[in-house]
């Protein structure tokens, strides 16, 4: 089986402190993306030429008006057609080294499962030198063919399928990873 086609998009408002550290670690991914964009709202050309200049093969879309985050999200999600999946984050965001391969594995061995979020976890920087779960976010929804994709849960990291067709509607949870059964 081909291994799918993955676009990152990044939503950025004036955030270039962060998003360079969210940049590496969507490069250091042991699933690399086919395409990743950053959406940089009511752009400041200066910054955003730096961080282009530091990462020249991430796609740079810069917005003169702020379209906010879902504004934002629909564009890149748009700019990613032909892509089976498309990861969205904010770009405070670090991802574990495997978080993209993995999120596309659940997503691939459930069908019918149309959106992943991930585990979010504050950083040591955050906690005064402590580690701890924030949060657990994971939905699973159905899309239609030809909309685009719903985005919710949170707005750290959620990764969204692009079908084709309506999938079949899940009856049971069989088959479908013990991580995600309490969603269904």
């Amino acid at each position: 089986m081909a291994t799918p086609r993955v676009a990152v998009g990044i939503i950025n408002y004036q955030d270039y402190r962060h998003l360079p550290v969210c940049l590496d670690s969507v490069k250091r991914q042991s699933l690399t993306p086919d395409l990743v964009m950053v959406l940089d709202n009511q752009s400041s050309v200066g910054e955003i030429t730096a961080v282009a200049s530091a990462f020249p093969e991430v796609q740079m879309l810069s917005m003169k008006d702020n379209l906010g985050y879902s504004g934002g999200a629909n564009h890149l999600i748009r700019e990613a057609d032909g892509y089976e999946y498309i990861l969205l984050l904010n770009p405070d965001a670090v991802l574990d080294p495997r978080c993209l391969e993995e999120m596309v594995r659940v997503m691939e061995s459930a069908p019918g499962v149309g959106s992943v979020g991930g585990k979010l976890v504050l950083g040591e920087s955050q906690l005064d030198g402590k580690s701890d779960q924030y949060s657990l976010a994971c939905l699973v929804y159905e899309m239609i063919s030809g909309r685009p994709p719903f985005i919710a849960a949170t707005s750290q990291g959620v990764i969204a399928k692009r079908f084709t067709e309506r999938p079949a509607a899940l009856t049971s949870t069989a088959g479908v990873p013990a991580a995600l059964s309490a969603v269904v």
